[in-house]
């Protein structure tokens, strides 16, 4: 089986705490996933008037599971919204 490399874009709520959300995430990935996702890095993107959304880019197995991740980040606090922007076989 091989690996994906998934990338997730997350919108904020608000800008508040969003250094603490990216941390949040990068520990989401790391503790919560049963050790499927195998590196992790996030990046910011400028949208409007201040506002930044989160890049999430992390590798992990091919075999499914990137619905339960993209749920598990959706369903942290401060999140507004979560989805696949792409998903690339390594």
């Amino acid at each position: 089986m091989g690996e994906v490399a998934v990338t997730l874009r997350v919108m904020p709520n608000d800008m508040e705490g969003f250094d603490g959300l990216k941390k949040i995430i990068l520990e989401t990935l790391k503790n919560e996933t049963a050790g499927a996702v195998k590196s992790a890095k996030i990046s910011e993107m400028d949208i409007a008037f201040g506002m930044k959304a989160i890049v999430v880019l992390f590798i992990m197995p091919d075999g499914g599971g990137i619905e339960a991740i993209e749920q598990k980040i959706a369903g942290l606090p401060n999140v507004s919204s979560c989805e696949v922007e792409g998903m690339d076989r390594l």
